[in-house]
């Protein structure tokens, strides 16, 4: 192959490197979202690298920038999650849960004045619920 094609070859795939570094979406996104509810593309870029807890855990890697993110196994009764994972070596013993309860805080507008109803409990409760977000999170089940 002539060296003039060859060199127009390279170029060609740098240019398709850059579109495609142009369409990754990672960096625009929440540390923390709901993948059915924030319009995006992510799973689109995804590739599985790990699983956790049974599965109901996934760690993936963007195939365009190469970052990493734990996404919730799809399931109808709960909210699906994606979570960027900043150490990926780390992953089998990262504790997501702050981040969720801080999710949680967020989704809901925030603390009320109110103090949570479980018996003994002195923190604030979630704006429209009657439970701080750990109480609401561990013995409710709410999640968003």
């Amino acid at each position: 192959m002539p060296f003039a094609a060859r060199r127009l070859i390279r170029a060609l795939d740098g240019l398709r490197s850059l579109e495609q570094l142009m369409n990754c979406e990672c960096e625009q996104l929440p540390r923390i979202f709901n993948v059915e509810s924030y319009p995006n593309h992510l799973m689109d870029q995804l590739e599985l690298i790990d699983r956790k807890d049974g599965g109901w855990l996934n760690l993936y890697k963007c195939s365009v920038c190469g970052s990493h993110w734990q996404v919730d196994l799809i399931d109808r009764l709960q909210v699906n999650c994606a979570i960027q994972i900043d150490n990926p070596a780390k992953w089998q013993k990262f504790d997501d849960k702050p981040l969720r309860l801080q999710y949680l805080i967020d989704v809901r507008g925030g603390l009320s004045e109110e103090e949570c109803v479980m018996a003994g409990c002195k923190n604030r409760a979630l704006k429209s619920l009657a439970y701080c977000p750990k109480h609401a999170y561990e013995n409710v089940g709410v999640r968003e």
